[in-house]
C-alpha cells in the first residue's frame, strides 16, 4: 500500500499545512484517489497502482505461493515443465503421468497443498487471493476422480506433508522464492534449491 500511504499523507499535510485552502479541496482529492484505485483493482487488476509498488506484498506472497509448489516437486520428483508469476497469480506446469499409484497421489497433493503451507510458514497466513481457493479446489476435483474414499482426511495429511516439508527446508524456500521473483529459468531455480538442501545432482525423476 505504499502509493495509496503517500497519497494520503500528502492530501493530509495539505489540509494542514495550508489554511488557505479550502478543506474541501483535499477532502475532493482523497474521495476522487480511492475511488480511482477501486475502479483500479475492479476493472483493470490493478494494473496501475501495482506499477507504483501497491500490490508489493503480494508479489511476494505469489513468489512464495509459487515457490512452495515447485520446492516441494523437487523435493518429491517430479518434473517441472514451467513456472509463471502474474498480477493476482501464478501457475506451474508439471509433468504428471496418465496413471499414477496411490503413494504418487498423495506426493501430488502435497504439492497441491504446498502452496498455501509456504505462506503460512513465512506469512503466518493465508491468501485465497494467491491461488489457495484453486489449489484445494482442483486438489478435490482430482480426490474424487481417483475415488479417494477419505478426501477430506487427504487433504489435511497433505496440507500437513506440506507443512512438514516448507519447514525442513526453509532455506531453500527462501532461495528459490527470491529467484522466481527475479524471473529466474526452472532450471536456475532448482539449482538454488540444490544449494540448500542435500542435492548434489538433479533428481533422475525430472528427466522425462
Amino acid at each position: 500500500m505504499t502509493f495509496l500511504a503517500i497519497a494520503v499523507f500528502g492530501i493530509t499535510c495539505l489540509a494542514l499545512l495550508s489554511p488557505w485552502i479550502s478543506p474541501l479541496w483535499p477532502t475532493g482529492l482523497a474521495v476522487t484517489l480511492l475511488g480511482f484505485l477501486t475502479l483500479d483493482r475492479a476493472y483493470a487488476s490493478g494494473a496501475f497502482t501495482q506499477r507504483f509498488g501497491v500490490s508489493q506484498e503480494l508479489q511476494h506472497r505469489i513468489a512464495y505461493h509459487e515457490a512452495g509448489h515447485f520446492l516441494a516437486a523437487a523435493l518429491l520428483g517430479l518434473p517441472i515443465d514451467n513456472y509463471a508469476l502474474g498480477n493476482r497469480t501464478g501457475y506451474l506446469s508439471l509433468w504428471v503421468p496418465a496413471e499414477v499409484s496411490p503413494q504418487r497421489q498423495m506426493q501430488i497433493a502435497t504439492i497441491y497443498m504446498a502452496g498455501i503451507a509456504a505462506e503460512e510458514w513465512r506469512f503466518q497466513s493465508e491468501l485465497e487471493d494467491t491461488g489457495g481457493r484453486r489449489d484445494r479446489q482442483e486438489l478435490r476435483q482430482m480426490l474424487h476422480r481417483c475415488g479417494d474414499p477419505h478426501p477430506e482426511v487427504s487433504e489435511r495429511w497433505a496440507l500437513y506433508r506440506a507443512r512438514t516439508l516448507m519447514r525442513e527446508h526453509a532455506p531453500a524456500l527462501d532461495a528459490l522464492a527470491a529467484a522466481m521473483e527475479q524471473g529466474s529459468s526452472p532450471a536456475e531455480c532448482l539449482r538454488a534449491i540444490m544449494q540448500h538442501t542435500e542435492f548434489n545432482t538433479v533428481p533422475t525423476p525430472w528427466t522425462k
